[in-house]
């Protein structure tokens, strides 16, 4: 019995040199983190996300249509090392006018700033943003449908405020507060602004944040890129003139768990997307490019009404 209580307070006393270790080496590494803090514009990294429903993947899939290629970048939301990796194929110097605009585009949206304060190595930022709409209509009886809400034509919030954590190249994490209408504020036929001060509904959209994440990755040679994305938001798989019917940026907020291998022939994602409190889905992706015409991908999915379970 006596020999037990020195052995368990040799245990204890191991843990807390242990745990007073670990608490000093990350002070340590956070403080020279910011030995060298400053304020200043910093470029998204290359693991911020794209929003699924971002002009970026259609202008990319219609450009490298022109071009006489596929692009795998083609499921959403992916990191910008990826997106700029899909890119590195395309010579804007041969496209049309309209095209090369488009391509001008999508390479200034990805070197978006934002207001950061940090090292370079760790540094937190937010981007605000404020707008003001105005919606006519030639007969008040006109309600807004689902199309009119969505991407292209969703009504911006009137406040928008992305908060940032970055580490270097390697992790993300990205919130958006905003403040902004409902889905019932919005599509009320007597509502024309976006300012949320009610109506026959109360016009605040709880539901917030809209986009929350973590993202963490690891680009190889400029080629090949690992990622992990941990967040909620919406989610899409290919660039149909229709919603897709596997998984479509309409359905919003969902939280999911994403692991991916991206590559310029090979694309591999496994994704587990919570649905309800005991509703997951267990998707596998691979897409393949031998040529660069030419690219195919099989899927595979599961709907199961339990609780999360990783033999999926």
């Amino acid at each position: 019995m006596l020999a037990l209580k020195m052995h368990k307070r040799y245990y204890i006393g191991m843990t807390t040199r242990k745990l007073f270790f670990i608490v000093f080496m990350a002070f340590f590494a956070i403080s020279g983190s910011f030995a060298q803090f400053e304020f200043s514009k910093r470029e998204w990294n290359e693991q911020t996300l794209v929003p699924a429903d971002s002009f970026v993947y259609d202008d990319l899939s219609d450009i490298a249509s022109e071009c006489g290629m596929v692009t795998l970048a083609n499921s959403a939301p992916l990191p910008v090392g990826e997106i700029r990796q899909a890119m590195s194929g395309i010579d804007p110097e041969k496209l049309s006018p309209a095209s090369r605009a488009r391509y001008e585009r999508i390479e200034e949206y990805l070197a978006s700033e934002y207001y950061s304060a940090g090292s370079g190595v760790l540094n937190v930022g937010v981007k605000a943003r404020a707008a003001f709409e105005v919606t006519g209509r030639s007969n008040n009886s006109i309600a807004r449908d689902w199309d009119y809400m969505h991407k292209y034509n969703a009504q911006a919030p009137i406040v928008e405020v992305p908060v940032f954590i970055s580490v270097s190249d390697y992790v993300t994490i990205e919130s958006d507060l905003r403040v902004s209408e409902n889905y019932w504020s919005i599509n009320e036929s007597s509502n024309w602004t976006n300012i949320p001060i009610g109506g026959e509904i109360s016009g605040l959209d709880f539901l917030w944040p809209k986009t929350a994440y973590m993202s963490a990755g690891v680009p190889i040679n400029g080629k090949y890129a690992f990622n992990f994305q941990l967040g909620r938001g919406s989610m899409e798989i290919g660039t149909p003139m229709l919603d897709s019917v596997v998984l479509s940026d309409d359905m919003e907020a969902q939280a999911y768990a994403t692991l991916s291998f991206f590559s310029p022939a090979i694309v591999y994602n496994a994704s587990v997307i919570q649905l309800e409190t005991k509703k997951y889905f267990y998707l596998h992706r691979v897409a393949f490019r031998p040529f660069r015409w030419m690219s195919f991908s099989v899927m595979e999915g599961t709907l199961a009404n339990a609780e999360l379970d990783l033999k999926f």
